[in-house]
């Protein structure tokens, strides 16, 4: 076999080996999860800190899924420093004495911002 053609089955092998691993972690991953209990705890915590409400007196009435611009939500402050990475998450919307609270959290509610 001559080189030109070894280097082309070389080629279309690593091309086929990628295909092969994508598809792999495409299925490791969820295509439409659903919020992990700790994500609507954090975000009621989260606005009665805020506010002093009790929790109890919370509901949450929306949960969607998200993509943060960074790891502080797209919420950091001015002389905050985020990573600069694609951070998947939550908005939670959530009904306290009349007012509506719109939060923000990553995937497992440990990082969680409340919209101003």
């Amino acid at each position: 076999m001559d080189r030109r053609k070894r280097k082309m089955l070389v080629a279309a092998a690593m091309v086929m080996g990628l295909v092969l691993v994508l598809t792999a972690c495409e299925q490791l991953v969820p295509q439409d999860p659903t919020p992990l209990p700790e994500v609507e705890e954090a975000a009621l915590m989260a606005v009665s800190d805020e506010t002093g409400i009790a929790v109890e007196d919370m509901e949450a009435v929306d949960v969607e899924r998200s993509e943060w611009p960074d790891a502080c939500l797209g919420l950091g402050e001015p002389d905050e420093v985020c990573a600069q990475v694609i951070t998947p998450g939550w908005q939670v919307t959530i009904l306290a004495e009349g007012e509506e609270y719109v939060v923000r959290t990553d995937d497992f509610g440990e990082e969680v911002r409340i919209e101003d």
